[in-house]
C-alpha cells in the first residue's frame, strides 16, 4: 500500500523487516513477494541496477519453491524495468511471457495489470494501436474485478494515446475520469492526470 501511495521510503522499510523474519511458515513465498516489491520500487525511483537485483533474486526464488503465481507478478515487474531501461522489445517479450503462463496455469489474477503496462510499452515502441487494444483489454477486466488502481491507469495511459488513435473528446473523458478515480483513491496519480487532462483540454 505505501508502493501504491508513492511513499517509497515507508514501503523499503516495510519491505526490509519482512525479510529479516525467517523460519515461518510460508516465508520462502513471501520473500519472493518481498523482493519483488523492493524491485518495483526501485525501478519507480529508476534505480534500476538495483531493481533487475531484487527482481532476479525474486524469480530464482519463486522458480525454487515452484510458484508461477509469484514468476507471473516478476515476469511482468520485470518486462517494466526492461521499458525503463530503454530495451523495448525484451520488455514486450517480458510482458508476453507473464500473460502466456497466465494462460497457461488458468492464474489471471495479473491480466489487466500486465495489459496496462504492455500497452505502456507498446506505445513506447510507437506501436500505438497495439497499446489501445491492450489499454482497452486492461479496462474491461479492471471494472469487471474492480481493480481500481489498474483502471485508473488504463484510463490515464488510453488518454494520453495519439489523437489518431484515440480522439480527443474520448481522451478528455478517459483522463477526467482518471484523475477523478486516482483522486478518490488518494493515489499520486491524480497529479499526473490532472496535469495531462489540463494539456488536453
Amino acid at each position: 500500500m505505501y508502493q501504491v501511495l508513492g511513499d517509497y521510503d515507508k514501503a523499503v522499510e516495510f519491505c526490509e523487516s519482512a525479510l529479516k523474519i525467517k523460519h515461518e511458515e510460508g516465508q520462502y513465498e513471501t520473500s519472493a513477494q518481498v523482493l519483488r516489491i523492493l524491485g518495483e520500487v526501485n525501478t519507480q525511483q529508476d534505480n534500476l541496477e538495483r531493481a533487475f537485483s531484487y527482481l532476479s533474486e525474486a524469480l530464482k526464488l519463486a522458480q525454487l519453491i515452484g510458484s508461477q503465481r509469484d514468476e507471473i507478478y516478476i515476469r511482468n515487474a520485470m518486462a517494466v524495468a526492461l521499458r525503463r531501461k530503454g530495451d523495448i522489445e525484451a520488455a514486450i517479450e517480458s510482458h508476453l511471457l507473464a500473460l502466456d503462463m497466465g494462460e497457461e496455469t488458468g492464474q489471471h489474477s495479473a491480466d489487466a495489470e500486465i495489459l496496462t503496462e504492455l500497452g505502456a510499452t507498446y506505445a513506447e515502441a510507437g506501436r500505438f494501436e497495439e497499446a489501445r487494444q491492450a489499454q482497452e483489454s486492461a479496462l474491461d477486466l479492471a471494472r469487471k474485478r474492480e481493480e481500481r488502481h489498474v483502471e485508473g491507469r488504463a484510463l490515464m495511459r488510453m488518454g494520453t494515446l495519439p489523437p489518431e488513435v484515440v480522439d480527443r473528446e474520448r481522451a478528455i473523458e478517459f483522463l477526467a475520469a482518471s484523475a477523478e478515480l486516482f483522486s478518490g483513491l488518494g493515489a499520486p496519480e491524480a497529479q499526473q492526470a490532472h496535469d495531462a487532462l489540463q494539456a488536453a483540454v
